[in-house]
Formats: structure tokens, C-alpha cells, sequence
């Protein structure tokens, strides 16, 4: 809860970070990764799932705050790394936060939680895009009216093709030369 409150309200790859904030990070990961972090993981899938018991094999455990640690450490090493893209430590750390979201990110609630970072954010510096071009999406993207249940447009062309039935003569002619007909072969055993 302590390491929570000192992130700033919106964690992405272009804010400065507090040298204490990115040492808590760092010693928290620290602890996690002295313990079994595979089923603690796991452990929070089951509770996500309601699984009995799995809220006392947490012990503590959030997820979430680690996937923000992670992301503690791979920003301020972006940051202040003065190499050329990621540094390796970073990309390994926003690699590791990812992973423990889990395959196809099951485990990814974190657009949705109060936590200040976002998955797409990370996917983006691992990558080397612009976060805000991929936030932006996030925000302005809409889907388009024919994959929308309702859209007019897609009911007023369905209509219009119902009612006006296919003008004769059809688009469809026979093949002036025929290849092959399918060939099924089978074969029989026959006891004797």
C-alpha cells in the first residue's frame, strides 16, 4: 500500500521518478523474487477465478504492484540509462511484467484498476512506441458502425439487399474445361 501511494497518479515512460520510489521498487522486487513468484501468479488467477483458499495463498501478494514495480524500474532505466533505446535490464523488466499478467494477459485488469499503469503503456516502450499514440486509441477508438450491434447503416444495406433479389442473368458460369472431379477412395477390410 506504501509503495502504491508514492507512484505518481499516472505512471508512463516520460515522468521523472523519485530515486527513493525507484529503490522501493527495486527492493520490493527484490523480496518478490526471492519467493515462489510463479505461484503466487498463480495464486491470483485462482482468486480472479474464486477459487477457494487462493485468497489466503496470496499472503500479501499483488500483482499489480509488482507489474508497477517492474515498470518503476524499466522507466527510470530508460530514462536515465543514456544509451540508445532500451537497456537490457529495462526490456527485461517490462518483459517480466508482462509476463506474469499472464498468457494472452488473463491476468490483466489493470486498465480497469486504480493502479497508474497501463499494460499498453509497457507493450508500447517495449516496442519503442509513443505511449500516448497507443493511449490515444484507447480514448478516440471507436469501432466502426458495421461491426456495432444496431448500426443503421448495416441495417438499412441488410434490408436493401433482402428485398431486391439478384438480377438474372447470375455472375456464374460453368468452367470451360473440367480437371477433376473429387476422387474419394476407400478402402475395405475384409476378414475372411
Amino acid at each position: 500500500a506504501i509503495f502504491k501511494e508514492a507512484l505518481p497518479v499516472r505512471l508512463t515512460p516520460d515522468i521523472r521518478l523519485d530515486n527513493r520510489l525507484v529503490s522501493e521498487a527495486a527492493d520490493l522486487l527484490g523480496s518478490i523474487e526471492e519467493e515462489a513468484l510463479a505461484e503466487k501468479v498463480s495464486a491470483f488467477s485462482a482468486r480472479l477465478r474464486g477459487e477457494p483458499g487462493a485468497a489466503e495463498a496470496l499472503g500479501g501478494f499483488c500483482l499489480f504492484g509488482v507489474v508497477a514495480a517492474y515498470a518503476t524500474v524499466a522507466f527510470h532505466l530508460t530514462q536515465t540509462g543514456g544509451e540508445e533505446g532500451m537497456s537490457p535490464t529495462a526490456k527485461s523488466s517490462i518483459a517480466r511484467a508482462l509476463m506474469i499478467l499472464a498468457k494472452k494477459n488473463v491476468n490483466d485488469f489493470l486498465e480497469s484498476s486504480a493502479w497508474p499503469v497501463r499494460s499498453m503503456d509497457l507493450v508500447a516502450e517495449l516496442e519503442l512506441q509513443d505511449y500516448r499514440m497507443v493511449r490515444g486509441l484507447q480514448s478516440d477508438f471507436h469501432l466502426p458502425c458495421y461491426l456495432t450491434l444496431g448500426c443503421p447503416e448495416t441495417l438499412r444495406r441488410a434490408e436493401a439487399i433482402a428485398l431486391n433479389p439478384p438480377e438474372l442473368p447470375l455472375d456464374a458460369a460453368w468452367p470451360s474445361r473440367l480437371v477433376a472431379v473429387g476422387l474419394h477412395t476407400t478402402s475395405t477390410d475384409r476378414k475372411s
